[in-house]
């Protein structure tokens, strides 16, 4: 998950018993995963992270899509049109069997569909694919920031209107007062403010 390039939070004392921080969860075994304590807290949009009321949760920050293409695209100048985007080359960033998320469901609500050819597990590799190729990746605006300073693309808007997606972090409500767990939180707090000011 991208979050994972922002959320590194450090003890001050760089404690060598700090937890592990990140590990890939699906969402259908999310209650799961933190009722029995083998995830401390999860990270994702609210969009996908549906959470039931014996769950806490907080807003970390919104945040919308944007897509990234080769700055010396040969189609591809300042903006993209939907005709365009539908018949482009697609990277998609998913560690889920299901193709889908707001830009697949947006298209599928106009009876559209993108042409995914090349589907990754990860987000660090996805610049530098893009990079050397004329397939377009539509990510969280945020990282696409990032990504223009790692390899030579350009940022264009959408061509669709998205909603805002927010960002939040979940955890189950019996960790609540748990002082390890409330340190967590506060780092990922910090971390998140830290993100939104960049």
């Amino acid at each position: 998950m991208y979050l994972a390039l922002y959320q590194n939070p450090t003890s001050p004392t760089d404690s060598a018993e700090e937890p592990n921080l990140f590990e890939h969860l699906s969402v259908a075994s999310l209650e799961r995963s933190l009722e029995n304590g083998d995830v401390d807290i999860a990270l994702g949009f609210d969009s996908s992270l549906k959470t039931p009321n014996y769950l806490c949760s907080r807003r970390l920050f919104d945040e919308t899509m944007a897509c990234v293409v080769r700055k010396d695209h040969p189609e591809i100048g300042e903006e993209v049109s939907l005709e365009q985007y539908v018949h482009m080359d697609h990277v998609s960033v998913s560690m889920s069997s299901r193709q889908g998320g707001i830009v697949d469901d947006w298209l599928a609500e106009r009876g559209l569909e993108r042409r995914v050819t090349l589907k990754i597990p990860h987000f660090l590799v996805a610049p530098f694919i893009v990079a050397q190729t004329d397939m377009v990746l539509s990510v969280p605006r945020r990282l696409a920031k990032q990504f223009v300073h790692l390899a030579p693309l350009k940022i264009v808007a959408p061509p669709m209107k998205l909603p805002m997606n927010q960002v939040i972090m979940v955890w189950h409500r019996q960790d609540d007062k748990e002082p390890a767990c409330a340190w967590l939180r506060e780092q990922v707090q910090t971390v998140s403010e830290a993100a939104i000011e960049s």
